[in-house]
């Protein structure tokens, strides 16, 4: 299985990524390190920074097809909505509207959020 992780140098996406590896799947992870950490990322897995608001950039992750999304990233932080809501909302909004239309443009049928 050739599997899409968003996120996946956070705490969640991390372990995910390690797991689908360690199954023998194929793992791309698409994450901008805004609250994820290099030494999280699975060495095995590919890995593309960039930020899922960011439509043609987050598309680079999508362009060799997956079979399943798994959509992990988000600034998930109540405070940080307050402080800064219109980044929350172009990274949890927008972005999750990116990666349905990214997974729609390339017939990706599954999706995990």
């Amino acid at each position: 299985m050739r599997a899409i992780v968003t996120g996946g140098a956070g705490f969640i996406g991390s372990h995910s990524v390690d797991y689908l590896v360690a199954r023998g799947d194929e793992v791309v992870v698409a994450d901008n390190l805004s609250t994820g950490k290099v030494e999280n990322l699975n060495r095995i897995a590919d890995f593309y920074r960039c930020d899922i608001s960011d439509y043609k950039r987050a598309g680079r992750a999508f362009r060799r097809g997956a079979d399943v999304v798994f959509h992990l990233a988000a600034l998930p932080r109540v405070p940080l909505s307050f402080k800064e809501p219109y980044l929350t909302d172009q990274v949890n909004h927008v972005g999750t509207l990116n990666i349905l239309a990214l997974a729609t443009k390339y017939k990706i049928r599954r999706m995990v959020f």
